[in-house]
């Protein structure tokens, strides 16, 4: 995993441009940084997930009982695909040293929107 330290992570913070309205982030990155994109996508989707499950006092303690949960919980049944799609997809991400363009990073972003607007709608 790249440190900080590296040229091609301190590039990529430097052109990352977050705007936050309405808890939503949008990602303006070239086609180099898409796997940080989805890595990006998919723990934020993890913390929705997590927030969810605190407002019934459930903290999940690592990916496997978060993924258990996504998978058998009523709530959450309509995120199910989306959240499982970008949790493989970062995971390939992160390990697989996969490359992953604009288009493929646009899918990704629409799956997290879909996952954010059915966690916060009842919220």
């Amino acid at each position: 995993m790249p440190t900080l330290q590296e040229p091609a992570v301190k590039e990529l913070c430097e052109r990352l441009i977050i705007e936050e309205t309405s808890s939503i982030i949008v990602f303006r990155l070239g086609d180099h940084y898409g796997v940080w994109v989805i890595t990006a996508l998919f723990y934020a989707a993890l913390h929705l997930v997590e927030m969810e499950l605190a407002k019934n006092n459930v903290h999940s303690e690592d990916h496997v009982k978060r993924n258990n949960a996504v998978a058998t919980v009523s709530r959450f049944k309509s995120i199910r695909s989306a959240y499982d799609v970008l949790c493989r997809e970062s995971r390939k991400a992160r390990y697989g040293c996969c490359s992953f363009n604009r288009d493929k990073a646009e899918q990704y972003r629409a799956l997290f929107d879909h996952i954010e607007k059915e966690l916060l709608k009842a919220s």
